[in-house]
């Protein structure tokens, strides 16, 4: 399956193949030979990727699969809704297989069982897996099993991707170790920029897009992406930033001002042509998006580039974010060409566009809820709770950068969310940005709780707002998963730090039973 627009979805390419570690020239006779467009990324990645390994690294010193088990493997297997870490680590891994498997067959699983998953016994024998543990799955045996957490939610490594380079590349070429570093960075850590890659994935997993029109009623045919779909653009876009780095497009040192001109100028580009070329109904809510990008990706706004920073516990700027839209955008132009760079930029457009029509959307029908009355929306039903004297107040974090003045009793907000209509994938997104607003925004400075029920997968989940004191958010998630162990998860950093969510099970981790105590009164109950 491939994405249609006005445009041609399969980009004409005309230039010979040549994959070194300098090239990555891909033409029509190699993507026929591979499978079409997808395929074809797909496998010119990992090719690519070994290029530059084998260019920095003797032979010998690559380690590789076992001979027997590289004879049995025929498959590779992420969670379903797979992080940036887990599409690096394979991507490295298919890099040091052998030629005729650098496009093996990629396959989502959804656990099922903790004791006895049968269709994890069934497929992961003859696979290699990636961020799943073989103890989540009831002990099913696969080749080999590449995970960072462990049994407790607690972190081994960085990421996924750190165990793979670990095992087979010891010494990492530098272009690679630079991606892995923001790999690294982005799974075990917090503040990614919103359009840093890490956080256009989930809107890949999510989005419906739209790929063209009945010719009856001329209604919008949408779909959404499959596993190979995603896998050949991410792998696009990661090959991309290895070959800038590998080739000195892009540089440690940072961005001279001529450069990021460059890149403004060469993102703009590509978000004119989607404007032009796109399926999206232009309705009022998709004009003022439009309007919104234009003006954020506007030439000479270096802030979009200067901006993208990461920062340590004090607030301290710390290092520049390198897997960014427009730097991606303008390392797939200078990587792979202009036609499949315009491919796959419209498809990482559509689900930025489709994301944030979502969220305008959700936004625009939240705002001024009455106090605890449940309110129909078109994500399903919100209530709007106010918990006067809580027993805690709000706190400012360490290293928040955000001026915040807070009452003196301050109100806490605890949202009741139930998801009906699976698209609003991004709804706990918008209540968060409403209690972030300030007072003055109607917003509640950061102190408030979303109990989120997405009944299109019976699961529930409870996010905390950024202002929520650290050791009262650590009692209540403790508190919900004491009340029911087997059904309650808490990831745990290597710190001892808690994620800012805790949750009953998603769509990777279906093992658990539906929460049947933990519900929106409980919380209140703990709360108070």
């Amino acid at each position: 399956m491939e994405m249609h627009s006005k445009a041609s979805s399969t980009p004409d390419v005309q230039k010979r193949s040549a994959i070194t570690s300098g090239r990555l020239d891909i033409d029509q006779e190699f993507l026929k030979e591979s499978g079409g467009i997808l395929n074809g990324l797909i496998l010119a990645s990992a090719q690519y990727l070994y290029k530059v390994i084998e260019r920095n690294i003797s032979k010998d010193k690559i380690q590789r699969l076992d001979a027997e088990k590289s004879k049995r493997l025929n498959r590779l297997i992420i969670h379903k809704d797979a992080h940036l870490d887990e599409y690096f680590a394979e991507l490295l891994f298919r890099a040091i297989l052998p030629p005729h498997l650098k496009d093996l067959e990629i396959k989502e699983h959804t656990l099922i069982s903790k004791t006895n998953d049968i269709f994890a016994k069934i497929s992961w024998h003859n696979a290699v897996v990636f961020g799943i543990g073989s103890e989540d799955a009831g002990g099913a045996n696969a080749l080999r099993v590449f995970d960072e957490h462990g049994s407790d939610g607690s972190r081994v490594k960085p990421s996924c991707s750190q165990l793979v380079a670990d095992e087979f590349l010891g010494t990492v070429p530098r272009s690679i170790q630079l991606v892995l570093n923001e790999v690294n960075r982005s799974d075990s850590g917090t503040g990614a920029h919103r359009y840093n890659l890490k956080n256009l994935i989930p809107f890949l997993h999510s989005a419906l897009f739209t790929v063209g029109y009945d010719e009856y009623r001329q209604n919008e045919i949408s779909k959404y992406l499959t596993e190979n779909w995603k896998r050949a653009l991410i792998d696009a876009c990661i090959a991309a930033m290895v070959f800038a780095y590998e080739t000195g497009i892009f540089s440690e040192s940072g961005l001279a001002n001529h450069k990021k001109l460059e890149i403004e100028n060469a993102t703009k580009k590509s978000l004119d042509y989607f404007v032009d070329h796109s399926l999206l109904t232009k309705s009022d809510t998709y004009q003022n998006v439009k309007k919104s990008l234009l003006f954020e990706f506007r030439v000479g706004n270096h802030r979009g580039i200067d901006g993208a920073v990461w920062r340590d516990q004090h607030g301290q700027e710390t290092g520049k974010q390198i897997l960014t839209l427009s730097r991606i955008c303008y390392a797939l132009e200078k990587s792979w060409g202009p036609k499949i760079s315009s491919f796959v930029m419209m498809h990482l457009w559509q689900s930025i566009f489709h994301g944030q029509i979502l969220f305008d959307v959700i936004s625009n029908e939240i705002k001024g809820l009455p106090r605890d009355q449940m309110v129909k929306t078109s994500f399903g039903s919100i209530r709007r709770i106010q918990i006067d004297n809580p027993k805690f107040k709000p706190e400012r974090k360490t290293g928040d950068r955000k001026t915040q003045v807070f009452q003196a009793n301050s109100p806490l907000w605890l949202f009741e969310v139930n998801l009906t209509v699976p698209d609003y994938f991004n709804t706990a997104t918008a209540v968060k940005a409403l209690i972030n607003d300030d007072y003055s925004q109607k917003g509640n400075n950061g102190f408030g709780l979303i109990y989120l029920h997405d009944k299109t997968i019976n699961a529930r989940s409870l996010h905390t707002g950024p202002t929520i004191p650290v050791d009262a958010w650590k009692v209540i998630s403790d508190s919900i998963v004491a009340k029911e162990p087997d059904r309650w998860f808490q990831l745990i950093g290597g710190d001892g730090s808690y994620s800012a969510f805790v949750i009953n099970r998603n769509k990777a981790h279906q093992e658990y039973l539906p929460s049947a105590e933990v519900d929106i009164e409980f919380i209140r109950h703990l709360v108070e």
